[in-house]
Order: C-alpha cells, then sequence, then structure tokens
C-alpha cells in the first residue's frame, strides 16, 4: 500500500508541473501574439499618417491655400485621430501642433500614451475650428475627413457624409 500512495503522489505532482507548464507557455504565446498585432497597428499608423503614397502628411504638403481634400481613414481600425493644439501634448510633439493616430486605450491619458501607443506628425499651422475641441475621431471600417489648407493654417475635420 505504501508504494501504491508513493507512485499517486507523484504523479500528482508531475501533473500539478505539467499544468504550470503549460499555463506559462499559453501565457508566452498570447503576449507574442499581442505584441506582432500591436506593432502591426502601430505600422499602419505610421503609413497612414506618414507614408509614402496617400498619406495624410502627402494630402497636407500637396494642399494649397483655398483647397479642401477628403481622405478616407481605413487602418488601423478602433484607433482614434487626435489633434493637439492646447495646452498638453505628446512628448512626441516637441511642444508644437500635432496630428496623432494613437491606440483606443490612450484617451484618458492621451498625452502621455501617445508617445508609446501611437504615431504623431508635427504640423504647426494646425488649427482648431472656431468654437470646437480638438479632433478626436474613432477610425472605424473608414471614415472620412476633410483636410482644409487656409491662409491662417491647416484645418482637419469629420466628413459630413
Amino acid at each position: 500500500m505504501k508504494k501504491r500512495g508513493f507512485l499517486l503522489a507523484e504523479t500528482t505532482i508531475k501533473i500539478i508541473i505539467a499544468v504550470i507548464c503549460i499555463g506559462f507557455l499559453v501565457y508566452f504565446l498570447t503576449s507574442l501574439y499581442l505584441n506582432k498585432v500591436q506593432s502591426e497597428k502601430l505600422e499602419y499608423a505610421k503609413n497612414t499618417l506618414l507614408g509614402e503614397g496617400n498619406s495624410i502628411s502627402n494630402v497636407i504638403r500637396n494642399l494649397e491655400t483655398g483647397q479642401t481634400e477628403l481622405y478616407g481613414l481605413q487602418n488601423p481600425k478602433s484607433w482614434y485621430l487626435l489633434s493637439f493644439t492646447k495646452e498638453k501634448k505628446p512628448n512626441s510633439c516637441a511642444g508644437k501642433n500635432c496630428l496623432c493616430i494613437c491606440a483606443p486605450n490612450v484617451l484618458e491619458t492621451a498625452t502621455q500614451e501617445c508617445n508609446t501607443d501611437g504615431i504623431c506628425l508635427i504640423i504647426e499651422n494646425l488649427l482648431v475650428l472656431e468654437n470646437e475641441q480638438d479632433l478626436e475621431i474613432k477610425i472605424k471600417p473608414i471614415k472620412n475627413i476633410d483636410i482644409s489648407r487656409t491662409e491662417l493654417g491647416i484645418t482637419i475635420k469629420e466628413a459630413i457624409n
């Protein structure tokens, strides 16, 4: 009987160690996957804001005074397009007016979190329209924005469909 009890205790310990190892492996693989997804979304945000082809920075660069361009935001879905023209700005804006695409978890502390979970484009002459607050647009499958250049600067607002 003693031998049977000893084998049962040994098997139980092996099962507990196996469950702990499997749990650690699941945690590790989930962390890797979520990190990969986050870095892909950050790359999408970078291409949308600063990319070579059809990016917001290129649209702004090519706008002439008095011209308005309709731009379709597509990626990354569920992230936010935010403008910073008031006192509090992310460090990546270097104290200047800027436009950022940031992860959805940053809205409460956007000025701090956009530094790590977002990408910013400095637009020194970025304006906020009269009687309006800074821009905050959730990127949905396709969200259109109007980008305008006036004599005073650049304005960006959600397009009315």
